[in-house]
């Protein structure tokens, strides 16, 4: 597993990635996934930590994130954390190895001063593997389909 985390992100992210990106988050998440602006705008911020996953030089997957206090939830909730320490997941997605690459975000977290990673869990058995993982489900959410997401939390 190959890793572009550092360096001019609008250098690291061209047309070409792009493309490969948003046909995995098409495979991940279907007319839900996030469309190319947003794809963009996240991958470009340099507030979160961003990560592309990529093998054979084909990138295989990504994560996004900002920190919580930049993040807006969908819906209310009373422990969502917005602490200038915490760290929102924004989207997991691809064919790498999720616990190598939790284990990536966390050290490049911890370099960046954040001491908690957060995220809405849509996924069940994702869910099930964050948890694994070390995440902690602090509650349970309506999304923004309507259906179910895990609040969830990770110290680091």
């Amino acid at each position: 597993m190959n890793e572009i985390q550092n360096g001019n992100r609008r250098d690291i992210v061209n047309e070409n990635s792009i493309n490969e990106i948003q046909n995995i988050e098409n495979n991940a998440f279907g007319n839900i996934s996030a469309t190319r602006e947003m794809l963009l705008n996240n991958l470009q911020n340099t507030q979160g930590v961003q990560i592309l996953f990529k093998e054979n030089n084909e990138i295989m997957g990504s994560i996004t994130s900002k920190p919580a206090s930049d993040f807006t939830p969908w819906t209310n909730h009373s422990l969502y954390n917005t602490s200038d320490t915490t760290l929102y997941l924004e989207s997991i997605s691809g064919k790498t190895d999720l616990y190598q690459a939790l284990d990536l975000l966390k050290q490049e977290a911890q370099k960046a001063g954040y001491t908690t990673l957060s995220l809405h869990g849509l996924n069940p058995r994702l869910n099930t593997l964050l948890r694994r993982a070390g995440f902690e489900t602090k509650e349970v959410v309506d999304d923004y389909l309507g259906k179910e997401a895990e609040y969830m939390e990770m110290e680091i």
